[in-house]
């Protein structure tokens, strides 16, 4: 499986024929779900941010490519209601 520019998460596991959705969800179970939140990831594979309905084979990610794990920012509106 591919390669992920931080050393600490192992991608020894995940099947390419796997949704990416699916990869998310196995990174947030093995890294946390307070550091990795599935919902908060973006996976890059040769600079196209992958959908989650898509598998990593449709997105041509290889055994010895590597993907970039991205986490966006939440942003909180509170509203006031006088």
């Amino acid at each position: 499986m591919p390669r992920v520019l931080r050393s600490d998460l192992d991608m020894h596991g995940f099947n390419c024929g796997l949704q990416v959705i699916a990869v998310k969800k196995q990174i947030e179970e093995s890294q946390g779900k307070d550091a990795f939140p599935c919902s908060q990831q973006l996976l890059i594979h040769q600079g196209k941010v992958l959908k989650d309905d898509t598998t990593m084979d449709d997105n041509k990610v290889s055994e010895n490519g590597f993907l970039v794990v991205m986490l966006t920012k939440v942003h909180l509106i509170i509203m006031w209601i006088v």
